[in-house]
């Protein structure tokens, strides 16, 4: 017996965190489960499964749920469907419309905690519908642990698995019992919920999602075709690339001479294959003179449109102009030296810590300078050199720098 065993195709997701590409990415979820049905011909499958979340939520439009009914109805075997977390039955469920009243006989939507027989291929399917979208109880828990001896046991949930840690949600989030597979033997458990491929034991897997919805995914874009052939025999799970589009992120690190590190980041980004399909974000650090860092924008800029989606962000990326001409102040003006060391005492702190980039600019802020500078004025004697004129101008010299750098 062989299936595909799929889950959160999210369809009519709003995708906002990608702006302009927003469109194409619902629409590259649509071309996906086309390829899925490809997919179940060339691999001359047995069913589909479908574990949770075929919708984004229970209100997609119209024109959406035909389109997916028309996708389904063209599937070349048995398509076996839950509602998820997002797409759960309820009073509005979105399988409770008309659109889903006259489905095709080889589309079933499994509603019910009952079994589902399938005699020709000596298997039982154990569907674990979502009813609400937070719950405490396991959806496993209905399924019985004896009868139905000598038939392949399938169970169908959606849900975080106990034990193993979570992407998304939380412990009330339809936690599933780390040992359900084994108590109510079954011989697979398909999971959906999680949008990366993880495999928690031999026969429990999460398909992860079959089309990327976000960068840190870290390995969605896939199905899992499964083969079984027979009743307490290990399943054979291989996972097929699905994925329209690629969601990348890249970091990299750039200093002088510019010409030469930003000629190697134009490299990178030319080299990466169909740009026209791939969501780009683009981590940069380092230091650059003014003119490196007016061209690292100009080929960032001339290289984005590219690409379906482009997003750079600057991270830790200080004009070396900037550093320069503090440092040089500083010399001249013990103060502002002493002041301008515990800064960067203060951002190394920072970093060590392991803090984002926003959290170093935080823990510099202008009070902190303040209190910085206020600790390093000399006392009002005569051995002062310097005057509070003076310890006042270094000391705007600074906010204006980080005001600078925190732009």
């Amino acid at each position: 017996m062989k299936f595909l065993h799929t889950a959160d195709w999210q369809l009519g997701m709003k995708a906002v965190h990608v702006a302009e590409a927003a469109d194409q990415v619902r629409k590259a979820r649509l071309t996906t489960v086309e390829r899925i049905m490809e997919l179940a011909r060339e691999e001359d499958a047995d069913f589909i499964i479908v574990a949770g979340d075929l919708f984004e939520d229970n209100h997609v439009h119209r024109d959406l749920v035909e389109a997916v009914v028309r996708c389904l109805s063209a599937s070349p075997t048995d398509v076996y469907i839950i509602p998820g977390n997002h797409d759960h039955f309820g009073a509005d469920s979105i399988y409770q419309s008309r659109l889903f009243a006259n489905l095709p006989e080889h589309v079933h939507v499994l509603t019910e905690r009952k079994p589902v027989e399938l005699p020709s291929l000596n298997c039982v399917l154990f569907p674990c519908p979502v009813t609400q979208k937070f719950t405490m109880i396991d959806p496993t828990e209905w399924i019985p642990e004896e009868g139905y001896e000598g038939r392949i046991r399938i169970g169908i949930a959606h849900g975080s698995l106990e034990g193993v840690g979570s992407q998304r949600g939380s412990q009330g989030d339809n936690p599933i019992a780390l040992g359900a597979q084994q108590k109510k033997r079954l011989d697979y458990l398909a999971l959906g919920h999680w949008h990366s491929v993880r495999q928690c034991s031999e026969r429990v897997f999460y398909s992860g999602t079959p089309e990327p919805t976000a960068f840190n995914e870290r390995d969605s874009g896939n199905v899992l075709l499964v083969e079984i052939d027979g009743p307490g025999v290990l399943p054979r799970v291989r996972s097929k690339p699905t994925r329209h589009l690629t969601w990348l992120e890249r970091s990299t690190e750039v200093h002088e001479p510019y010409d030469v590190a930003v000629a190697s980041l134009r490299h990178d980004l030319e080299s990466i294959a169909n740009p026209e399909r791939t969501l780009l974000r683009l981590h940069v650090a380092g230091s650059l003179s003014a003119t490196g860092y007016e061209e690292l924008h100009r080929v960032a800029d001339a290289l984005s449109g590219r690409f379906l989606y482009f997003e750079l962000r600057e991270e830790r990326l200080l004009p070396e102009v900037l550093t320069g001409r503090l440092e040089e102040f500083a010399r001249s003006h013990p103060v502002t030296g002493g002041v301008f060391a515990d800064l960067r005492a203060l951002l190394a702190d920072a970093e060590g810590r392991g803090l984002d980039a926003d959290a170093q600019m935080t823990a510099t802020s202008l009070p902190e300078l303040r209190r910085i500078a206020e600790e390093s004025i000399p006392p009002n004697d005569e051995e002062r050199t310097l005057g509070r004129e003076e310890i006042t101008a270094a000391l705007l010299e600074l906010a204006r720098a980080l005001g600078e750098v925190e732009r």
